[in-house]
């Protein structure tokens, strides 16, 4: 079970933080989850014993890092949505200049796109 949540863990903060520029991860991370339960399910009722016990220390990191693992998903997308050639200019109306290809955090952030991310961080 331990290690099983650790897998669950992982994929899920992997699929938050990357899941604004290919957002069929979080589709994939469901199906991965339904398959997990399944397969614990059947485990638990037809080959295993006694379950180990459990603590409430696991259930309290999980809590601990989804936080963290949705502020990685803002600053991503504020990463991805903030490159100009995603979304369309014509509707970037917070600033008038264009790139000249250089990064510029603050050119990222005044994107139309990014505003409710940057909201979120807020």
């Amino acid at each position: 079970l331990a290690e099983r949540n650790g897998q669950m863990m992982s994929f899920v903060t992997i699929a938050l933080g990357l899941s604004s520029g290919m957002p069929l991860l979080i589709v994939l991370v469901a199906l991965f989850m339904f398959s997990q339960y399944l397969s614990d399910k059947y485990m638990l009722l037809r080959q295993c014993r006694q379950p180990p016990m459990y603590d409430m220390s696991m259930a309290n990191t999980v809590l601990n890092t989804l936080p963290l693992a949705a502020v990685v998903h803002l600053a991503f997308a504020i990463w991805m949505y903030g490159y100009e050639g995603v979304v369309s200019e014509q509707y970037d109306w917070l600033t008038s200049t264009t790139s000249s290809g250089s990064f510029n955090l603050l050119d990222r952030i005044q994107k139309v796109a990014c505003a409710p991310y940057v909201a979120g961080l807020v």
